[in-house]
């Protein structure tokens, strides 16, 4: 297979006149992918393994420790560590949901790769947007990484190795710590499908019911100016943040202009911020993310170029 990359720009729907700003997106075109992928839901936990391969094997019947880092029902992480971890980076993985649904176990299914390919793995819950508004949900995220590093000993990990992989409403979580904290906090963050602009989503609102979803739930996440001004992304972008890989499907509903306008806002900076926008692709955050293969090698060789 020829992992040819193709670059270039679309407009999209209500959101076409913002991608003149855009800087060029580099497309991976489905046609070029090994064949057979398989579709799988927006964010369910569901993940394609070879059969034959054991450590798939032991992956999919993995079961995870679940480590409460604080006093609500919803922070606790699952960690899942390999028996002979090949690495000592470890990655911090973010569910979706529209801020206001999901849980650690809605990820498994990354968990369960980074498993198979021998790096520690943490899927980390958080209050939703109902129970708490921005930016509790980075708190929290923040708090859990907190919790993981300091028993970095026996989760035989390194404290400055540790990554983010958010998914959706996740891929926003995880695209704020590596815009705010920088990398002082994470050595990486890659996002699948993440809602990087509040104010976008609120605006594109109308004519698909996951868009509406998606914009009352922005509204409940970030009620006044000042939440919307930091939970818009980047906050304030700098050489000093955390390099950034953001995928999206080229027709998926989530707008990927939203992954565009992150990049657009390093321009100049330096630091290795990368859109892929998957050619023709309608899935959404998982689904392209646990079944097409270079998706996820270009998942891991991020990690391993930056961490």
């Amino acid at each position: 297979m020829a992992d040819t990359i193709r670059r270039g720009a679309a407009h999209h729907g209500r959101t076409g006149a913002l991608l003149a700003l855009s800087l060029l997106i580099v497309i991976l075109a489905v046609s070029l992918l090994e064949p057979g992928w398989a579709h799988g839901a927006d964010d369910g936990s569901n993940s394609a393994f070879a059969g034959d391969d054991p450590n798939a094997t032991a992956a999919a019947t993995a079961t995870p420790v679940t480590v409460q880092y604080g006093k609500d029902a919803r922070q606790y992480y699952l960690a899942w560590i390999p028996p002979q971890p090949t690495t000592r980076t470890a990655v911090v993985v973010v569910h979706g949901g529209y801020w206001i649904g999901g849980s650690p176990t809605s990820v498994s299914g990354l968990n369960k790769k980074l498993y198979a390919d021998g790096i520690p793995s943490f899927s980390v819950g958080y209050r939703l947007a109902e129970e708490a508004k921005w930016p509790a949900q980075r708190t929290d995220v923040l708090a859990a990484m907190s919790d993981i590093k300091s028993k970095a000993d026996s989760y035989a990990i390194s404290p400055r190795r540790v990554a983010l992989i958010g998914s959706s409403a996740g891929g926003h979580i995880a695209l704020a710590i590596a815009s705010t904290e920088g990398a002082k906090a994470t050595c990486a963050a890659i996002s699948y499908s993440a809602p990087t602009s509040i104010d976008l989503a609120q605006s594109d609102a109308g004519g698909d019911a996951r868009r509406d979803r998606l914009a009352t739930a922005a509204q409940r996440l970030a009620p006044t100016v000042k939440q919307k001004k930091t939970a818009n992304l980047p906050v304030s972008p700098s050489s000093s943040d955390a390099p950034a890989l953001l995928f999206a499907g080229q027709r998926e509903w989530l707008p990927y202009v939203n992954s565009s306008l992150y990049v657009n806002a390093y321009k100049g900076t330096g630091l290795a911020v990368q859109p892929v926008i998957l050619s023709a692709v309608s899935e959404h955050a998982q689904a392209y993310a646990l079944n097409m293969p270079l998706v996820w090698r270009m998942t891991t060789k991020f990690l391993d170029e930056h961490c």
